[in-house]
């Protein structure tokens, strides 16, 4: 299943759900008694292609990252205009109030005294 969910099928069946019910109907799991020979296709059911964001969540459910993109690309346009990307920031001097958003990718507590954190989006890192 997690195959499925991370795209390895999808040259044989784009529909990531298709392949994935398909997948229940065929799966056997080892060493248990052999089923009739039945044909799966009667069982096969339309359903309806999971949409980016979905698709998005499973590739990073198995393997924690998305391949065709970044999260906050697709997060970006739902921000207000005041939420700036680390390309922005890099541009600004020391000391001005920001209001940013990305995933955290570090985090460091020298003496426990400070935090300090990485933040990363689709334009690069924050620190």
């Amino acid at each position: 299943m997690n195959l499925a969910s991370a795209g390895a099928f999808d040259n044989l069946e784009p529909n990531r759900r298709k392949a994935k019910w398909e997948i229940g109907l065929r799966y056997r799991p080892i060493n248990s008694q052999l089923s009739l020979p039945f044909p799966v296709k009667q069982d096969l059911v339309e359903l309806d292609a999971p949409g980016q964001w979905e698709q998005m969540q499973a590739e990073y459910a198995v393997m924690s990252l998305f391949p065709a993109g970044h999260i906050m690309a697709s997060l970006r346009p739902r921000f207000s205009k005041e939420v700036l990307t680390s390309q922005d920031i890099a541009g600004m001097g020391d000391g001005a109030e920001v209001t940013t958003a990305g995933l955290v990718i570090r985090r460091q507590r020298p003496l426990g005294k400070a935090v300090f954190i990485t933040l990363e989006d689709e334009c690069g890192h924050t620190h």
